[in-house]
C-alpha cells in the first residue's frame, strides 16, 4: 500500500522535523539547560495529500511555533525514509492524545486517510467501553466540507462506492467498520471554516488556540546529563503522595531546602519533565531572581494557560496576575524555585502559592529555598519540608566525569584514586566533627569543567588542583565599575579578567553593558566561608579576609595585633541583617589604625549601629568604603586624609539621629549618599577634582557647590530639600548624565517655590531627566549639541529652545507649567523617535512637527489649547506607528482621516477623554477601516470591546464624541 501524497509534498517549502529538533536542542549556549522533544507525537494531523493547497502544512508550522510537533506525513521525523510507513502510522494512531481530522471530499475519497480515521474512532470506542481515565480526543476540521455536506446522502453514496473499490484491492479493509467510524465522526465537536465570514488565518489561529488548550508542549528540558535524577524525583514524589492539601493554599505543597549548588533548580526541572508527560497536567518552573518578576509571570502564563502572548505584551503586571488567576483552572505542577528570605522574594512566592486556591484541587506545588525557616515563613508546614536529597558517590563521580571528559567516561582502574581525590573537593560536610555531608552538583560541574580544560587525563588533574584555589579571590564583587576602581584597571581590563573566570565556570554572567557580574551561588558561599576563616584553621594574623555575618567581630574588637596593625588583612566585612530590633551592634572601641592595610571595608547593619571612633584617617590604604546603617556620634571625619579612597557609599536612615559629613579626598571617584539624616558640610566637594559619579538621595544640602568637580560624568539628585541651590553646574565639561527627581513620598504644596536653574547646561550632556519643581530659562539647552534623551516633568518654563540639540531621540514634556513655545525640534528631524507632550496647559502648537520624519511615537495628550495642530500636517511622518491625541483640543476631519490612512505603519489613533487610570474605557479611531474601537476592562485587564462605524466628521479628539456620534457597525 502506498500513502497518497500530493505533488507539493517534496517542495522547497518543507521544513524537516529533524532540523526543528536540532534547532530546539542547541538554541542556548550552556548545553545543560537545552530543551528537547518527546519521542512520541501527542498530535496526529490526518489529511488527504490530494488537497492542492498548503493549509495543513501551514497549520503544522503554526503548531510548531507553539512547541507542538504533530505527526505529519510530510515531516521526515514522522515518516523516515526507508522505514515501513504503515507500522509507523498505526503506532502514531495508538500513541497520540489528539487526532486532528481535516475533513474534505478528498479525505473520504482517499484510502489512507480513511484507514487513519477508522483507527482513531475504533480506539476511542474501545477506550469508552473500558472507561479509561484518559481518552483520545478527535477534532474534525470542517475545512473543505460543511457539517451539512457530511450528512448529504449523495455525498455519502459516492464515498461508500469508492470504499468498495478500495476493499476489492485490499482485503484488510473492513467497510462496515469504516461506516461506523464515519457515523461516529459527526458526534465529535469540531471547528468549521466559513469562508464568507471567517478569514483563513483567523481559522488557523482558532485551531491552534483550541489544540494548545488541550495538549501541552512537546518541548522539555534536556536531562540527559543529570546523574541520579530518577532517585531524586522518587524521593520528592513519595513526599508529595504523603502530603495533605494545605488549608492555606488549597493544594499539596512540598518544601525542599538546601545550600546553593545542591541541585534544587535541577530537581525542579526534572519534576516538570515528569509532570508534563501527563496529558491532564500543565507544569511550570519559576526561578525567582533569575529574571524580572514581569518576565517570570509571562513565562508562567505561557506555560499554564493558552493565552495569546501578543495579547499579554500589552498588559501590565497587575492585569496579568488577574488574568492568570481567572484563566488557570486545570491541574498544574508549579515549581517555585530559589525563594530568598527578603521581603520582595517572599511576597512574589506568596503570589504564586495563592494560585493554588484557583486551580484544580489535585494540583501540586513545590517550593525550594536555602533555609527551612524561609519555607515555614511562607506557610509551608514543617512536616511537609525536607532537606535536598544528596548524590551518591557513584552519581557524583559520573557527573564530574561528564564535564571533565566531555561525556567520555572510559577510564582505567589506575585513574579511580585520582578521581576520588578530585571529587573530594566538592564534598561539603554538615558538621566539622564528622563526615556527614553532600556532594554539591554545582561544585562538581565547575571543578570538572576547569580540570577538563587542563587535560583529559585524571592523572594530570591532581597536579592541577593547586591552581584552582586562587580563582576564588574576587568572587564577591558584583559591579564592574567598582572592580575597576578598586583594582585601578580599566573596564576593558576588568572585563577580560572576568571572562577568564567565566571560562573556568566561576561566574555565570558577565554583562559589561550593565556593569554587573553574577557569581555562582556556591562560590559566593565558598568565598564567605573562606573570608570567615571556616575553611582553614589559620591564625587571625595570617588572614587576608575577615567576614562576619550575623556574628560578633571578636578579633577586631578584643584582640590586639602584634605589630600595631593586622599586616595581612586587606578586606573586612561586617554584615548584621538579623531581624531583631533589640539586638544592636556597636563598633565602639575599635582602633581603625589596626586596619591600616585594609583596602575594602564594608559595614552593614539593618537597624543602625554606631561606627565607634568617627575619625577614619587611620584607614590609610582604604580604596572602598561602604556604610549601611552605621553612623558616627556626630560628624564623620578624616575622609579627606584617605588618599587612596575611590569609592564611598553611605546609606543612613536612622530616624531622628542627624549626622554630618565633612570634606572628601581628592582621590574619590564615586560618591553615593542615601538618607535624609545625612547633612553635607560646606565645601564638601572642594577637593573632589576626580569625582566621576555623584548620587545624592534625600540628603540635606543647602548649598551644593560642584564647580571643582571637573571630572563629573554622572549626577543624580533625588528627593533633596527644598532650599537647595546648585552652583557650578555649567562648568561640568564632562557631564553626560543628569537626573534631578523628587521621590514618591514627597508632597508638594501650591505655594512652594521652584528651584532655580539659571544657567546653560554643559555641552557634552546626553541624558537629562528633571522630575522636580525646577524653573528653567529659555536658553538652558543652548550648548547641548549631544543631548539624546530629554525628560521634563512638573517643571516651569515659558519657552524652550532646542535648535542646537541635533541628536535627540526621546523628548518627554509632562505638566511643564507656563510653557507657551517649543522651538527647534526640527533640528532632530531624522533622529527623534519618540515625542511626548502631556498636560502642558499653555502650549498651543509645535512648530516643525511636520518635519519630524523619523518619529515613530507621538503623544499629544491633555493639551486644552492645542488648536494650531492640523492632523493633515502629519502626512510626511511615514514612520509613525503610535499617535495619541486623547484629552487634547484637536479636530479630526475628513481630510485628516484620508491623510492619516495613508501612513503605512500607523495603528489606530487614541482619542477621547484622557485615560488617567480611573477610566473604564478608551477609544481609538481606525482611520484605515473608518471604525471607532472601544476597549473595556474585564477582570482587571483590557479587552477589545465593540466597534462602530466612524460617524459624521469633523469631531473633537479630546472628547467621547467619536464614539457618541458613531454608527453601530452592521452585524
Amino acid at each position: 500500500m502506498k500513502r497518497p501524497r500530493g505533488p507539493e509534498d517534496d517542495g522547497p517549502g518543507d521544513i524537516p522535523e529533524s532540523s526543528r529538533v536540532r534547532d530546539v536542542q542547541y538554541r542556548s549556549d550552556g548545553g545543560m539547560d537545552d530543551p528537547i522533544l518527546k519521542p512520541e507525537h501527542r498530535i496526529f494531523l490526518s489529511h488527504s495529500g490530494a488537497q492542492k493547497d498548503h493549509f495543513v502544512e501551514i497549520l503544522c508550522e503554526d503548531l510548531e511555533r507553539y512547541d507542538r510537533f504533530p505527526f505529519f506525513d510530510k515531516r521526515p521525523a514522522s515518516l523516515p525514509k526507508g522505514d515501513s510507513f504503515p507500522e509507523l502510522i498505526r503506532t502514531a494512531i495508538q500513541q497520540c492524545q489528539m487526532a486532528v481530522v481535516v475533513v474534505s471530499d478528498e479525505f473520504f475519497m482517499s484510502e489512507w486517510p480513511m484507514i487513519e480515521l477508522d483507527g482513531f474512532v475504533q480506539r476511542r470506542l474501545k477506550e469508552e467501553k473500558q472507561k479509561s481515565e484518559t481518552m483520545l480526543k478527535i477534532v474534525p476540521l470542517f475545512y473543505g466540507l460543511s457539517l451539512e455536506d457530511l450528512e448529504n446522502p449523495e455525498n455519502i453514496s459516492k464515498w461508500y462506492k469508492q470504499w468498495e473499490v478500495f476493499a476489492k484491492n485490499d482485503k484488510g479493509i473492513d467497510i462496515s467498520s469504516w461506516k461506523v467510524s464515519f457515523g461516529e465522526l459527526i458526534r465529535f465537536n469540531g471547528i468549521e471554516f466559513k469562508p464568507r465570514t471567517t478569514d483563513l488565518k483567523v481559522f488557523r489561529e482558532e485551531i491552534v488556540k483550541q489544540i494548545c488548550k488541550e495538549v501541552p508542549p512537546d518541548v522539555k528540558w534536556d536531562d540527559s546529563h543529570v546523574q541520579g535524577g530518577s532517585n531524586l524525583c522518587q524521593v520528592i514524589e513519595d513526599a508529595i503522595s504523603g502530603t495533605e492539601p494545605s488549608e492555606q493554599y488549597g493544594v499539596r505543597v512540598v518544601g525542599v531546602y538546601g545550600i546553593g549548588g545542591m541541585g534544587k533548580t535541577t530537581l525542579c526541572k526534572l519534576l516538570c519533565n515528569k509532570f508534563c508527560e501527563k496529558s491532564d497536567v500543565k507544569s511550570s518552573h519559576v526561578e525567582l531572581g533569575s529574571k524580572s518578576s514581569w518576565e517570570l509571570l509571562k513565562k508562567v502564563l505561557k506555560d499554564l494557560t493558552n493565552i495569546d502572548q501578543d495579547f499579554v505584551k500589552g498588559l501590565d503586571e497587575g492585569k496579568c496576575w488577574n488574568l492568570l488567576k481567572n484563566s488557570c483552572k486545570q491541574k498544574i505542577f508549579l515549581a517555585i524555585d530559589n525563594v530568598c528570605p527578603d521581603s520582595k522574594s517572599l511576597e512574589e512566592a506568596k503570589k504564586y502559592l495563592k494560585l493554588g486556591k484557583e486551580v484544580h484541587e489535585e494540583s501540586v506545588v513545590i517550593v525550594t529555598s536555602r533555609g527551612l525557616e524561609t519555607l515555614t515563613s511562607l506557610g509551608v508546614r514543617k512536616e511537609d519540608c525536607l532537606a535536598m536529597p544528596s548524590l551518591e558517590e557513584e552519581d557524583a563521580t559520573n557527573l564530574f566525569l561528564y564535564y571533565a571528559t566531555s561525556g567520555d567516561q572510559v577510564l582505567n582502574d589506575n585513574d579511580k584514586q585520582a578521581i576520588r581525590e578530585c571529587i573530594r573537593l566538592s564534598y561539603f560536610s554538615e558538621d566539622k566533627w564528622n563526615d556527614i555531608g553532600h556532594y554539591l552538583p554545582l561544585a562538581l560541574k565547575a571543578l570538572g569543567s576547569r580540570l577538563g580544560s587542563f587535560d583529559k587525563r585524571p592523572s594530570e588533574w591532581v597536579k592541577a588542583l593547586k591552581e584552582v584555589r586562587p580563582d576564588f579571590n574576587h568572587l564577591q564583587d558584583k559591579e564592574n565599575l567598582w572592580l575597576a576602581l578598586v583594582h585601578n584597571q580599566s573596564l576593558q581590563e576588568i572585563g577580560n579578567r572576568l571572562q577568564q573566570l567565566k571560562r573556568r565556570s566561576l561566574v555565570e554572567v558577565v554583562d559589561m553593558g550593565a556593569q554587573q557580574v553574577h557569581v555562582q551561588n556556591l562560590f559566593r558561599e565558598f568565598a564567605n566561608l573562606e573570608a570567615s576563616g571556616k575553611l582553614e584553621d589559620l591564625h587571625f594574623e595570617k588572614r587576608k579576609w575577615a567576614y562576619y555575618k550575623n556574628s560578633y567581630p571578636t578579633e577586631l574588637l578584643e584582640m590586639m595585633p602584634s605589630r600595631g596593625c593586622w599586616q595581612n588583612l586587606t578586606r573586612v566585612g561586617i554584615v548584621d541583617d538579623w531581624e531583631n530590633e533589640e539586638r544592636t551592634l556597636s563598633l565602639e572601641g575599635i582602633e581603625w589604625s589596626s586596619l591600616s592595610n585594609v583596602v575594602v571595608l564594608k559595614l552593614c547593619d539593618s537597624f543602625g549601629a554606631q561606627i565607634g571612633d568617627s575619625d577614619l584617617k587611620g584607614l590609610r590604604c582604604l580604596k572602598s568604603l561602604e556604610l549601611v546603617g552605621f553612623y558616627p556620634q556626630n560628624t564623620l571625619d578624616g575622609l579627606q586624609y584617605l588618599k587612596h579612597l575611590v569609592y564611598f557609599k553611605w546609606d543612613w536612615s536612622g530616624g531622628s539621629i542627624e549626622v554630618f559629613l565633612g570634606k572628601l579626598p581628592a582621590s574619590l571617584k564615586v560618591l553615593i549618599l542615601h538618607g535624609k539624616e545625612i547633612s553635607l558640610g560646606s565645601g564638601i566637594f572642594d577637593l573632589c577634582s576626580n569625582l566621576a559619579k555623584l548620587e545624592l538621595r534625600n540628603c540635606g544640602a543647602g548649598n551644593l557647590d560642584v564647580r571643582n568637580c571637573s571630572a563629573l560624568e554622572s549626577l543624580e539628585l533625588l528627593g533633596l530639600q527644598r532650599e537647595l541651590s546648585l552652583d557650578g553646574l555649567q562648568n561640568l565639561s564632562k557631564l553626560t548624565y543628569f537626573r534631578w527627581k523628587h521621590l514618591a513620598d514627597q508632597f508638594f504644596f501650591e505655594e512652594e517655590l521652584y528651584f532655580g536653574l539659571q544657567c546653560q547646561l554643559p555641552a557634552l550632556l546626553q541624558v537629562l531627566e528633571i522630575d522636580e519643581k525646577v524653573s528653567l530659562r529659555s536658553d538652558v539647552f543652548a550648548r547641548c549639541t549631544k543631548l539624546s534623551k530629554l525628560i521634563l516633568r512638573i517643571c516651569r518654563a515659558e519657552s524652550l529652545d532646542l535648535r542646537n540639540c541635533k541628536s535627540l531621540r526621546v523628548v518627554e514634556l509632562e505638566e511643564v507649567e507656563g510653557l507657551r513655545t517649543l522651538e527647534g525640534l526640527s533640528a532632530s528631524a531624522v533622529t527623534l523617535e519618540t515625542l511626548t507632550v502631556n498636560g502642558c496647559d499653555s502650549l498651543d502648537g509645535i512648530p516643525g512637527l511636520d518635519q519630524l520624519v523619523g518619529l515613530g511615537s507621538l503623544y499629544l495628550r491633555n493639551l486644552p489649547v492645542f488648536r494650531n495642530l492640523r492632523l493633515t500636517d502629519l502626512g510626511c511622518l511615514t514612520n509613525l506607528e503610535e499617535l495619541h491625541v486623547d484629552g487634547s483640543d484637536v479636530e479630526l476631519g475628513e481630510e485628516d482621516v484620508r491623510v492619516l490612512a495613508s501612513l503605512p505603519r500607523l495603528n489606530p489613533v487614541y482619542v477621547g477623554e484622557s485615560n488617567d487610570g480611573r477610566c473604564y474605557s478608551k477609544f481609538r479611531v481606525d482611520v484605515k477601516r473608518r471604525k471607532v474601537l472601544k476597549s473595556e476592562r474585564i477582570w482587571g485587564y483590557e479587552k477589545q470591546g465593540e466597534e462602530r462605524d466612524l460617524g459624521e466628521l469633523p469631531i473633537s479628539c479630546g472628547t467621547v464624541e467619536a464614539w457618541a456620534t458613531g454608527d453601530f457597525a452592521p452585524p
